[in-house]
């Protein structure tokens, strides 16, 4: 899982707004949003934070590269896009994750 925080973008600030009414019409339109940015390939919404940073999920089935990207070249990407202010993978999520 990846936190982002975005900058300024009107219709992306909409949608991340939209989370708390309406989550999965937030989902589904952040996924919109993102279907033809490149950054973005096999990341969903999973949450927005109340600080306003999204937490964003990769799932390797929505992305179709060979080979997949390691967790650490996501992040690079993430950071690459001018939409986003940061991102930084979840670090306690991923402790979790090597734990299990």
């Amino acid at each position: 899982m990846f936190i982002v925080k975005f900058k300024a973008d009107e219709g992306l600030a909409e949608i991340l707004a939209l989370y708390r009414p309406q989550r999965e019409r937030a989902v589904q339109a952040f996924g919109v949003w993102a279907r033809d940015k490149s950054a973005f390939r096999g990341l969903a919404l999973d949450r927005v934070a109340y600080s306003g940073e999204a937490l964003l999920i990769y799932d390797p089935r929505m992305d179709d590269r060979i080979p997949r990207p390691t967790l650490d070249e996501i992040s690079q990407q993430l950071n690459a896009s001018p939409f986003v202010r940061y991102a930084d993978l979840d670090s306690i999520v991923q402790a979790r994750s090597k734990a299990c």
